[in-house]
């Protein structure tokens, strides 16, 4: 029989009757009357000159060719029904998981995770900010973005370099009752930090200034530091890779040309060949970004 000419409302009833077993159970399933059920089957019957029920006095069973009839319609209108669903549903996103160190996640990512999402909608992205690596063990783990000085760092675990930490002092123009015009005047004022002054202490030697400086406040985070700095509230050491958009745009500004390496940022993760092709897209469009950023003029 054609396409065309299909009875498919006759199919439709005895399908629904057929699978039931009952005109009358068809007939409610469909919003029909019986009679309407009754209908269509004989006119299919007709069509195909055989019968699909045994009917008795209060029940029908299909026949073997009946049986034979059901089972091919009801796989098709299943398939029918799970396409039409699937049209309907709106798209299931791909979700990265991403385990980020507070510092890089404030400064960094999060100032440019909207261009990863224009870029790829398809990917949700779930960013925790953590400094204690998460377990990458289990089916979602992802990826992870770490600090420290060396790659081996996190045992049984894989690490990329991913950007060097070059740190230098930053101060909000404007802001200080004292002008800076050399590496001695930094010591005179607040110095902002984290919990380790090392870095600091090294600035300064590097500068050849022995005077002693001025400790300001102590920060959780190096981001927060910033956020102090930005306010006027002394100086802090931030990385040039960083804090590029708050050089560039002005929040803050770099007195001197001086840097000291202190480390670097990682990718970590179980296995980068067993990352998911999501990931594997994260990370890529992440190195992408902080090489655009290593060579940004602001960052030097």
């Amino acid at each position: 029989m054609k396409r065309s000419r299909l009875p498919l409302t006759a199919l439709r009833a005895f399908e629904a009757a057929g699978r039931h077993q009952s005109f009358k159970k068809a007939a409610e399933e469909l919003a029909v009357s019986e009679a309407a059920i009754s209908r269509q089957i004989r006119d299919l019957e007709g069509q195909l000159s055989g019968a699909l029920f045994e009917r008795g006095h209060r029940n029908v069973r299909l026949t073997s060719g009946g049986a034979r009839l059901l089972g091919q319609l009801t796989k098709s209108f299943d398939a029918i029904d799970t396409a039409l669903s699937e049209l309907l549903a709106p798209p299931r996103k791909k979700r990265v998981f991403v385990s980020v160190e507070p510092t890089f996640a404030t400064l960094f990512l999060i100032p440019r995770l909207a261009e990863f999402t224009v870029a790829h909608p398809d990917i949700d992205v779930q960013i925790e900010s953590s400094s204690t690596l998460v377990d990458l063990s289990g089916d979602d783990a992802g990826v992870a973005v770490r600090y420290s000085l060396t790659d081996k760092s996190w045992p049984r675990l894989e690490a990329r370099h991913l950007i060097d930490n070059l740190l230098t002092p930053v101060v909000a123009a404007g802001h200080l009752a004292i002008e800076i015009k050399s590496p001695l005047d930094i010591a005179k004022i607040p110095l902002l930090r984290d919990e380790n002054e090392a870095p600091w202490q090294r600035w300064l030697a590097i500068a050849g200034v022995q005077a002693r400086p001025t400790w300001g406040p102590v920060f959780s985070n190096a981001a927060i530091a910033l956020q102090s700095a930005q306010l006027g509230h002394g100086a802090a050491l931030a990385d040039r890779h960083l804090a590029d958009r708050l050089l560039r745009d002005g929040h803050l500004r770099a007195p001197f040309d001086l840097d000291i390496e202190n480390g670097a940022y990682w990718l970590v993760a179980r296995s980068f060949a067993k990352l998911t092709l999501s990931e594997k897209t994260f990370c890529d469009w992440l190195v992408a970004a902080v090489g655009i950023s290593g060579k940004s003029p602001a960052s030097r």
